[in-house]
């Protein structure tokens, strides 16, 4: 817990996958299949639930059809040489933006997503102490489900 204004505190916890340190990916094979679609969105539904229950998003739905599309445009349309953003990472940054729907300026409630929370967690320092200070954000999740993380913040 982070100290809020007046004594009171924000909500900071982690999600972490049993797999986390486990499920890697080849940066150079993006669309790579990795594990079967019921596994990557039982951990993706998981880490939802959690920023569902710190109070970050208001529910854990999105159109995975929908999802699906958006992957194969991706997967149609771009070169992607390399990336480290997983097909979980893919799904989790799909369904939040999906869910909260966010618009250009940071009113109270919104989310701020940072990639690479975990292993690049030095170089993210003050940023992450920024977002999990309570007299900024209200709530801070570290969602560690593969090597890189993200911090989901609440506004």
């Amino acid at each position: 817990m982070v100290p809020l204004r007046a004594g009171r505190y924000a909500v900071t916890s982690e999600f972490r996958s049993d797999d986390w340190d486990k499920y890697k990916m080849d940066l150079r094979q993006p669309h790579l299949v990795l594990e079967p679609p019921e596994q990557e969105i039982a951990v993706v539904d998981a880490a939802l639930t959690a920023l569902r229950q710190a109070g970050i998003l208001a529910h854990t739905q999105y159109d995975r059809a929908k999802f699906l599309a958006h992957r194969q445009a991706v997967r149609e349309l771009f070169e992607i040489p390399w990336t480290g953003i997983t097909p979980r990472m893919q799904r989790l940054l799909y369904a939040i933006n999906a869910i909260t729907q966010p618009a250009d300026k940071l009113p109270r409630g919104a989310i701020v997503l940072a990639h690479n929370s975990v292993n690049c967690a030095k170089a993210l320092g003050e940023y992450l102490a920024h977002v999990r200070d309570g007299n900024c954000f209200r709530a801070s999740v570290n969602v560690i489900k593969d090597g890189e993380g993200l911090e989901v913040s609440f506004k």
